[in-house]
């Protein structure tokens, strides 16, 4: 086995990846110069998303919903919630939620795409101290109208908070609080 193919089956846990051919792209802008190092903060964040039709709180880590999916389409590949053992409401997909910050001083801007499923996310300790604008943003993937049997990037994102102002502190993580992200929004 190749040193390549045996270190992306290390790094993958042996798993296989969800189907993801038209599902939406991360949002994430490159942040440069994003390397730990002395004198600089970090940022943590922790979400839940809530099912806005139905009023409902969801489970940290749950991140897609099915309750009817097609019998042998890629949808039961792409989300493993189905059927009922999830909710009563029209199906969806979040697979990256997006941290971005912006510097209140300089306009300098941080940005990372995290799996769904993780709940948190620390950053590196590489923002320069100083005063940010963050926010927490998901795009929604739908079940696809030309191809019922798997899910599409949809024109929707998430109900998502509007941006909060914290203080990035040498050597400290700033909490930047549970976030809810809503779907399903009328």
């Amino acid at each position: 086995m190749g040193l390549g193919l045996w270190l992306g089956l290390f790094a993958s846990g042996c798993e296989s990846a969800i189907p993801g051919e038209g599902l939406c792209p991360g949002s994430a802008e490159l942040t440069e110069d994003c390397e730990s190092g002395r004198g600089f903060g970090a940022v943590v964040v922790r979400w839940r998303i809530a099912d806005i039709s139905l009023g409902r709180l969801l489970s940290r880590g749950l991140c897609c919903c099915n309750a009817n999916p097609s019998r042998d389409g890629i949808d039961r590949q792409q989300c493993g919630n189905i059927g009922s053992s999830c909710l009563e409401s029209p199906a969806w997909l979040v697979e990256r939620i997006n941290l971005t910050l912006r510097s209140v001083s300089d306009g300098r801007r941080y940005s990372w795409d995290v799996a769904c499923t993780e709940g948190e996310f620390t950053t590196p300790y590489c923002i320069a101290p100083g005063t940010y604008d963050m926010q927490l943003t998901a795009t929604v993937n739908t079940i696809d109208s030309l191809q019922p049997d798997r899910f599409a990037c949809s024109p929707k994102s998430a109900a998502s908070p509007p941006q909060v102002r914290r203080e990035v502190v040498s050597g400290q993580a700033t909490n930047l609080d549970a976030v809810v992200l809503g779907i399903n929004a009328p």
